[in-house]
């Protein structure tokens, strides 16, 4: 199982300038900190990355991370003579990997999926539908909603994106499907999770973000197939609502009891407390 990235780390360790933490998957991580004393001397980062080497060799390592800032990509060049791969980045840092056993490497490969979310807002029977502004479903017809942020949640992600598109706060009622596509962009799949929302106040008004949004409207749910037809939607956007508007229909005629049941609470988790959202069958 590839699990050799952790929260968790067992000690703090200093060779020569290379600062770094030990991880509970005995991985030795650099942070870009570490290297800005190698600046004026690329010389001494090879040596003593040979150093490091042979300190990971005597206390049985089995990998190695190295972070770059942007500032510091005259050191990739280095570390990919010396066998390390790029594993992945953001705006502004790369983190090198290097597998020191003698067998096929067991790191987890960089993150597999996109994630976005959408949230279905019904009031007095309606659901609100938005307008796409922009790209390849400029004015299409859908839920609010987007991708999920760098480190935000799938909970936090929906309300954060219903918020900057309609400027309406809402919290989460019930899950109501979920959806894989593979190969959806970069070579990675995306995950899609459709939530039904509750108004946190029925009597707020709504506001588009005029940058992302064209139009919005409240559709009754009965005739929201209707609805997409009259508005020249792409048939699979057509059957992917109908399956809603059918969920919905059926809910309501048993009372609108949830399909799932949502609770968030806090854990200690590797030593620290994180934030759990859980989404049960509600039997």
């Amino acid at each position: 199982m590839k699990k050799l990235i952790s929260a968790a780390f067992l000690s703090n360790l200093t060779i020569r300038a290379f600062e770094g933490k030990l991880d509970a998957y005995r991985g030795f991580n650099i942070n870009y900190n570490a290297i800005d004393k190698y600046r004026n001397n690329q010389e001494l980062f090879e040596q003593d990355l040979k150093q490091l080497f042979i300190r990971s060799a005597q206390e049985n390592w089995k990998a190695i991370w190295i972070e770059l800032s942007k500032d510091q990509l005259d050191f990739a060049q280095i570390l990919v003579n010396k066998g390390f791969k790029m594993h992945n980045c953001s705006q502004d840092r790369i983190r090198f990997s290097k597998w020191l056993l003698d067998e096929p490497s067991r790191l987890p490969h960089q993150s597999t999926h996109f994630v976005g979310v959408g949230g279905v807002i019904i009031k007095e029977g309606k659901i609100l539908m938005v307008q796409e502004k922009n790209g390849i479903r400029k004015g299409a017809w859908g839920v609010p909603g987007g991708l999920v942020d760098q480190g935000e949640t799938v909970y936090q992600g929906i309300t954060r994106e219903i918020k900057e598109e309609t400027n309406l706060d809402c919290s989460i009622d019930d899950i109501m499907l979920f959806r894989e596509v593979e190969n959806f962009k970069f070579g990675k799949s995306d995950m899609y999770f459709l939530f039904k929302m509750k108004l946190n106040d029925q009597q707020q008004p709504i506001t588009i973000d005029q940058k992302e949004l064209m139009d919005y409207r409240w559709v009754d749910i009965n005739i929201l197939d209707q609805f997409l037809l009259e508005q020249k939607a792409r048939q699979i956007v057509i059957d992917f609502y109908k399956e809603v508007q059918e969920s919905l229909l059926k809910q309501k005629e048993n009372g609108n009891k949830n399909f799932m049941k949502f609770e968030l609470f806090n854990e200690l988790y590797w030593g620290k407390f994180q934030q759990f959202g859980v989404f049960k069958p509600n039997f």
